[in-house]
């Protein structure tokens, strides 16, 4: 169920299926599961601004049921905003990496809340 998603002003050339591929594989070696169960998601939006300039920056969200706390967190940040920098060139200072875990009953898939798919 996991969800990353990513709005960036970052190029849309930068944003190729190896990134994407290897971000998708990170996060789901962060959270603890197979890659076929992660979502990610990039919005190149060169409107995109941080502090009223159009420098690169991004804002991403990480939705998962599980695997989602203040312990957690501080790693998944660390690690994103690592890979952020190295492969999109995007300053810490100019992203935010905001966390949700919704309840699973909160949540649907193939036709049926993650509550029941969980029993």
């Amino acid at each position: 169920m996991p969800a990353f998603e990513i709005d960036t002003n970052a190029a849309a050339e930068k944003i190729t299926p190896d990134l994407v591929k290897d971000l998708t594989n990170l996060l789901a070696e962060m959270l603890g599961i197979e890659p076929k169960f992660m979502t990610v998601i990039f919005r190149p939006n060169p409107l995109m601004q941080w502090a009223g300039t159009s420098d690169l920056c991004a804002v991403c969200k990480l939705t998962a049921i599980k695997n989602v706390n203040e312990e957690a967190n501080r790693g998944y940040t660390e690690k994103v905003f690592k890979f952020m920098g190295e492969r999109l060139s995007i300053p810490g200072d100019r992203m935010y990496c905001v966390f949700f875990s919704p309840e699973p009953t909160h949540v649907g898939f193939t036709g049926k809340l993650f509550s029941d798919i969980m029993k």
